[in-house]
């Protein structure tokens, strides 16, 4: 699986804040590990869902920079990154305050029992969990693209003469639930009835936690014909709701192509594997085109393409 260009550009900031040791908000730094994480796309939608999930956070770490000795505990490894998230923006803001002496208030200008200073303590209690609660978070999204460029593959090459055949329940719906199912996810549900509608596949695991998979995916599928571009768009505006109603930070559109054109899709806003993407509202929606008529794969046909413009003008 190809790494990920964002948390590779993050890690290196990292390893230079740890190297350098220099944690003031008047030191370039940290200035500039906050800056990527709130400027980046892809980790930006991530930090923002997290910390749209534990606003109340935000006055915990505004306490802790004002107030000695007011820095809270929590349990939950989620929480504790939303606060050093939320900690080291109010930082940022409140530039005559040094950062360590703030957070680590029992332990500063001397090393503790460990041997361990306080600015490496800083580090490794503040900076590394954000680092590891990215790469997770962005780990299951590569492994669940992964798994639907597989099964494009699937699609393409080994039962699209049988899958071309089929109506739409039983391509995007019990075709696509079943092959989530075989992929590890513990309920594979289609048809699945939301206060937004109805959800063509809600994928999801019995086990919550930082795994490989994702603990639940959506995708939204559809078969075109060639006939009309807006099937596309609403595919995607009604995925757009779903993950909004779920407080997703991402969906997935599969769009089944039966036509005899190549479908080019205008307006995303990137590209990665086989799905382009596109960010609406803080939220990543990532399509995948899967070809099952037959002259995808004659040589000798000339393909037309059609455009679909996903972001109106």
């Amino acid at each position: 699986m190809q790494k990920n260009n964002s948390l590779t550009k993050l890690k290196s900031i990292a390893h230079f804040l740890k190297v350098s040791g220099r944690y003031n908000f008047q030191n370039y730094n940290l200035s500039l590990f906050i800056k990527f994480l709130e400027e980046d796309s892809e980790i930006s939608t991530i930090i923002n869902n997290l910390l749209s999930k534990y606003p109340e956070l935000k006055n915990y770490a505004k306490n802790a920079i004002e107030k000695e000795n007011d820095r809270p505990r929590f349990d939950g490894f989620e929480r504790w990154v939303a606060f050093c998230i939320f900690y080291i923006q109010e930082a940022s803001v409140n530039r005559g305050n040094s950062v360590i002496e703030r957070f680590i208030v029992d332990t500063y200008d001397k090393k503790d029992d460990d041997g361990v200073s306080p600015k490496l303590q800083f580090y490794n209690d503040c900076i590394e969990p954000i680092i590891i609660y990215l790469e997770l978070q962005i780990k299951q999204k590569l492994n669940a693209i992964y798994i639907l460029q597989r099964y494009k593959v699937l699609c393409e090459w080994y039962e699209r003469e049988d899958l071309f055949k089929k109506c739409e329940v039983n391509i995007t719906k019990k075709h696509l639930a079943k092959y989530l199912f075989d992929q590890g996810f513990t309920y594979s549900l289609f048809e699945t009835t939301v206060p937004s509608g109805r959800i063509d596949n809600f994928a999801f695991n019995q086990k919550k936690g930082f795994g490989n998979l994702p603990d639940a995916i959506i995708v939204e599928a559809k078969i075109f014909k060639g006939n009309n571009r807006d099937d596309i768009l609403k595919v995607k505006n009604q995925l757009l709701k779903r993950i909004k109603e779920f407080s997703f930070s991402e969906g997935f559109c599969v769009i089944f192509n039966k036509s005899k054109k190549k479908i080019i899709l205008n307006g995303t806003d990137g590209m990665i594997q086989d799905f382009s993407f596109l960010i609406e509202n803080n939220k990543h929606i990532y399509f995948i085109v899967i070809n099952l008529n037959e002259i995808f794969y004659d040589s000798t046909y000339e393909i037309k393409t059609i455009e679909v413009r996903l972001k109106q003008k």
